[in-house]
């Protein structure tokens, strides 16, 4: 068997270099600009055909612009924080990734798959300016992998966001899933996120147990109900601090293994602060 040639292994060296110089190197977006290899600029969308929310879908227009003389793959990540320059004005969440072919010195126009990270706030359009922002924190990356995989760039992908960021209730989701199989996962996420139990209806349960209070108010207060293990560690919310009038109350609650591991756990009743009611609860 002959020996590769030296003027064979240059060939092979230059055809690879070649493929290197028209595949591109791959880099986060954030890594490109920070490296000044890429600049962007990142607005909303204006309201056209087919468009009536501008804080759902393709609703992120990006300009990027290649200042090497190479060719680039730029990343966007799903789950990254775009930062609206105006207060007033949403911020946005990447809800899929995209890879974005930069070929050297080029610009290219893309648009990007987003959803609204602040309920209360406007929503943006072509004249909101964005900044690249932080990856989101762990409970919202969890979400929006779900939503990503499950292709929920919709109203349902919204509220799941927005139950997250604005303490929506689970029933603002679960209203608009029609499919429960499908958006089992997408439920889960989010009420895993929550402290939340569950919902019966998504969790798949083999083993599952109620949990009942009942109490009188005498006077209006804030209640709270919370699950713990016996370790002290808190693990579930059955009730965020709610206000409530004056009466006599019985409330009931599922836990499920969907929820929590077997084991000794304690259910609490907090009035206006004031731990009143706790029961051991063996799951």
């Amino acid at each position: 068997m002959k020996s590769p040639t030296i003027k064979n292994i240059a060939f092979f060296l230059i055809l690879f270099s070649a493929f290197r110089l028209t595949a591109g190197d791959t880099l986060s977006l954030n890594d490109a600009v920070t490296k000044k290899k890429v600049s962007v600029i990142i607005t909303g969308i204006d309201p056209g055909k087919g468009i009536t929310n501008t804080h759902i879908g393709e609703c992120i227009k990006m300009t990027l612009k290649n200042l090497t003389t190479q060719a680039l793959v730029i990343l966007v990540q799903a789950g990254r924080i775009l930062k609206n320059k105006d207060d007033k004005v949403q911020d946005m969440v990447v809800t899929k990734g995209k890879n974005i072919p930069l070929a050297a010195s080029a610009t290219t126009n893309v648009k990007i798959n987003a959803l609204c990270a602040e309920l209360f706030d406007a929503s943006p359009d072509a004249s909101s300016v964005f900044t690249f922002g932080e990856m989101c924190n762990n409970d919202l990356k969890k979400v929006v992998r779900e939503i990503e995989s499950g292709n929920f760039q919709n109203n349902t992908g919204q509220n799941a966001v927005w139950c997250v960021t604005d303490h929506l209730q689970i029933s603002d989701l679960t209203d608009l899933c029609k499919d429960k199989i499908k958006t089992s996962n997408l439920v889960k996420s989010v009420s895993k996120a929550l402290k939340m139990p569950v919902p019966r209806a998504y969790a798949n349960a083999k083993v599952s147990q109620r949990i009942n209070f009942t109490y009188i108010l005498k006077d209006s207060a804030v209640v709270k109900i919370t699950f713990y293990d016996k370790e002290g560690n808190h693990v579930l919310n059955f009730l965020n601090s709610m206000d409530k009038a004056p009466g006599e109350y019985q409330e009931s609650y599922w836990i499920s293994d969907a929820d929590v591991e077997p084991g000794d756990y304690v259910a609490q009743l907090t009035i206006n602060g004031v731990p009143m009611i706790s029961q051991n609860i063996n799951f």
